[in-house]
């Protein structure tokens, strides 16, 4: 039998077939367990499901008929990622397993730039993972309270990958995921989690973390001002502005009131988020990666730490032209909100 994975247009000729994908079946480990109409529409029209990173396939098989549909989002950075979901009756028959395996061959043939292929389910999706399991996928992350739920408590959230050299094969391609069956048919690939540093969490301690702050926080501000450059909404020549400025230069006073958390791989610090707490809710800006650090799950691993225990709402606001960022955010739960800043290009988001 035959499976395929179909590209779909769906701002296009398959809006319609996709908004009745989605709401005539139940994903009880998503997110949005049963999206209303208008929901898929609203996500359409933002991109979500077909823009120049993001690709929406359809899952066919020859035999069944259409049997799924499968998105893979950040096709232009380091980490692509995967979101796979089949219609209900077409669960426990094997075909995820083939699906992941045929998504792997696809998004390493077609795009050069993706070195390493992650998905995220719930702690207790077991046949998820049992799934990456099967096709050699390595689970990589724990995230506690990372996956938010409606009605209840958030659960863990486990991130599981593939690389480009699994894919390939160990020592001249002896190996390829596709092959696979469980994580021990891939040494290289475990030996990758055990080798490879780990991204580390802490708190800041001021002075001792004062430069590693101003560094960061300047490398996310001065980037920052160069993009609004580049669309109009400042002058080239004008100054950072005295907020901006003096976070740079006195970090411990400008965060007296927030946590700053800092992110490491092995000994260097490449990124951070700040974290504001009042009794009320939780607010949450700066977070900044390194560019050479991305691509790695230091980003996601600042906003688990970020939200993990963090007073709801959560609230945070991010430029309309970071669609990484924005789709990382949308991962964790957070959804757009009316606006409390006028400044333009910025969008509101909310966790509850």
């Amino acid at each position: 039998m035959s499976l395929r994975l179909t590209l779909l247009d769906a701002a296009g000729a398959d809006r319609e077939s996709l908004v009745a994908f989605l709401t005539r079946n139940a994903f009880p480990f998503h997110v949005r367990v049963r999206p209303t109409a208008a929901e898929v529409h609203e996500a359409i029209d933002a991109g979500a499901w077909g823009d120049e990173t993001t690709e929406s396939l359809w899952i066919d098989d020859d035999e069944r008929g259409r049997v799924g549909l499968m998105r893979l989002d950040d096709l232009a950075d380091a980490t692509a990622m995967v979101d796979l979901r089949l219609a209900e009756a077409w669960r426990g028959h094997g075909l995820g397993a083939r699906a992941l395996s045929a998504a792997v061959d696809r998004v390493f043939r077609e795009r050069p730039a993706v070195i390493r292929f992650e998905g995220q389910t719930r702690e207790d999706n077991h046949a998820m993972r049992r799934t990456f399991d099967r096709c050699g996928w390595v689970q990589e992350a724990y995230y506690r309270d990372g996956w938010p739920v409606d009605g209840a408590e958030p659960v863990a959230s486990v991130a599981y990958s593939v690389l480009r050299r699994d894919w390939t094969g160990h020592e001249g391609g002896r190996a390829r995921v596709s092959d696979a069956r469980t994580p021990r048919d891939f040494p290289d690939a475990r030996a990758a989690v055990v080798t490879a540093p780990a991204v580390t969490v802490r708190t800041a301690v001021f002075p001792r973390d004062t430069d590693v702050v101003s560094a960061l926080v300047g490398a996310y501000l001065r980037q920052t001002e160069r993009e609004k450059v580049e669309r109009g909404l400042t002058a080239a020549d004008a100054p950072l502005p005295e907020r901006y400025a003096r976070e740079i230069a006195e970090p411990a006073t400008a965060f007296r009131d927030s946590r700053v958390l800092i992110a490491s791989v092995g000994a260097e610090d490449c990124g951070m988020v700040v974290v504001a707490t009042s009794p009320t809710a939780t607010d949450i800006s700066r977070l900044w990666t390194t560019p050479r650090a991305r691509g790695h799950g230091v980003g996601a691993t600042l906003v688990a730490a970020a939200v993990d225990g963090a007073v709801p709402p959560v609230r945070l606001s991010v430029w309309d032209w970071r669609e990484p960022a924005t789709r990382l955010y949308r991962r964790f739960g957070f959804e757009p909100v009316p606006s409390w800043d006028d400044r333009a290009g910025l969008v509101c988001l909310e966790r509850r």
